[in-house]
């Protein structure tokens, strides 16, 4: 399991830390797989922005996330997008859909934790517990924000899964859902009973 604090990559522009993340995501992806969406987001909250990049070009995603994230917020789809819907969604100011993948890179878990004071979030101690518990522990784990906040957690697949028709996203998607069954296991083990 590798353990990256993505949060420091992408707040404090660390190229080294960003290409490692990108690395760790999209070494195994080539370029019939599709592009990442990186989308960037004011402090504000409004006006997000979309580039789409293929996931096999580590300097271009690391230099726009790196730029970007000096002055406002910057995610990434770890699924990746079909080329053919790039250009409908700029226009649309869309960051895209499960309608819009091509390929899954991973089957990815974005846990919230630690303290909120409008929910009761598990501490993240709890969650790194259960995810240590798991029957395949994730491939990729990495704090994002606070140090004490939420937790996204990536089970890679050896190679891209290609989702780009109903059946195979069909099929990916019963994956994800009978492993989150099996985290939840889990996290009641740990003595969670009840998450958002």
């Amino acid at each position: 399991m590798v353990s990256i604090r993505k949060s420091d990559a992408f707040c404090n522009p660390n190229l080294v830390l960003l290409r490692e993340y990108f690395r760790a995501v999209y070494s195994r992806c080539s370029p019939n797989d599709g592009m990442v969406c990186l989308m960037r987001q004011p402090p504000s909250q409004r006006g997000r922005k979309f580039d789409f990049v293929p996931p096999e070009n580590m300097d271009q995603l690391c230099s726009l996330a790196g730029i970007h994230a000096r002055r406002e917020n910057v995610y990434n789809t770890v699924n990746l997008i079909q080329p053919g819907a790039v250009a409908r969604l700029r226009r649309s100011k869309r960051r895209g859909c499960k309608e819009h993948l091509q390929s899954a890179v991973a089957i990815v878990a974005d846990i919230d934790a630690g303290p909120n004071p409008k929910h009761r979030y598990p501490p993240q101690t709890k969650i790194l517990t259960a995810l240590s518990g798991m029957p395949l522990q994730p491939s990729l784990v990495y704090r994002s924000g606070r140090l004490d906040g939420g937790v996204h957690a990536y089970w890679l697949f050896q190679q891209p899964e290609r989702v780009d028709t109903l059946e195979s996203r069909d099929r990916v998607e019963g994956i994800s859902r009978r492993w989150l069954s099996h985290f939840l296991e889990c996290l009641r083990i740990v003595g969670l009973k009840q998450v958002e």
